[in-house]
């Protein structure tokens, strides 16, 4: 496949106007023949990713993929007739048990907490899978598992952790003048963009950070998903900050 087929393969692409609703119908042909875009680079981007569908949650609006956590349910423990929903993370699922796929929920830590803790009585229905609902056909009952909130951050913590503990010296790593990256620090603000790398404060972001190196250069291609982990618990913290500011 030629380099131009696999630009037009990705959905920014493919329909603009679908996330940009301000930008005129055109076709810009002259970027991808200028190598403007590097498909490997945008196949790794995690800002990029979380672009590449939608999905609905729960209350039947819609998403792009990396705003939202996927859910799940299973049956309260010592309860045959209750089901708990959860957000499934993929150290979450064993192979020995099988989930209902669900719905998804905004990844936000506010908006969650007005759905889950605040209405959560009212709302878990909405999030239950689909099959629960028909099998049982009302004759069950429903509730967010009690600690949604601080499972989703033990989660988001634990596997940045992990992740950084397993990758190799950063340091060495000879990164492209105009090569996307993530850099990790210990000061400055939570996050900030200069040219074309985010630059974030691991250690407000991760109460876990306890790595001795000042700064941690992640290369998009190289640590994709822990660069795509640590975007998603950013856009988790600070979703939240601005929705609160907003209100």
């Amino acid at each position: 496949m030629s380099e131009i087929k696999q630009y037009l393969k990705h959905p920014i692409l493919v329909n603009p106007t679908s996330w940009i609703k301000s930008r005129p119908i055109e076709h810009a042909s002259k970027l991808y023949f200028k190598d403007f875009y590097k498909p490997e680079l945008l196949e790794n981007n995690p800002y990029a990713k979380g672009l590449v569908d939608t999905k609905a949650d729960g209350m039947t609006n819609r998403y792009p993929i990396g705003s939202l956590i996927r859910l799940t349910a299973s049956m309260t423990a010592g309860q045959d007739n209750t089901y708990q929903v959860f957000p499934i993370f993929k150290n979450a699922i064993t192979s020995d048990k099988y989930y209902f796929t669900s719905h998804y929920m905004t990844n936000d830590e506010f908006y969650i907490k007005t759905i889950v803790v605040d209405q959560g009585y009212r709302n878990a229905p909405k999030f239950l899978p689909r099959k629960i609902s028909s099998r049982h056909q009302g004759s069950f009952n429903s509730e967010f598992v009690p600690n949604f909130i601080e499972l989703l951050e033990k989660n988001y913590e634990d596997g940045i952790d992990e992740m950084l503990n397993n990758i190799e010296d950063t340091n060495t790593t000879n990164f492209g003048i105009d090569e996307p990256k993530m850099i990790l620090r210990k000061e400055g603000p939570l996050v900030n963009i200069e040219d074309v790398s985010t630059i974030i404060n691991i250690t407000k972001l991760c109460d876990k950070f306890t790595s001795t190196s000042d700064e941690i250069v992640l290369s998009y291609v190289s640590h994709s998903e822990l660069c795509e982990l640590i975007l998603r618990y950013l856009t988790f913290k600070f979703e939240s900050r601005e929705t609160k500011s907003s209100l």
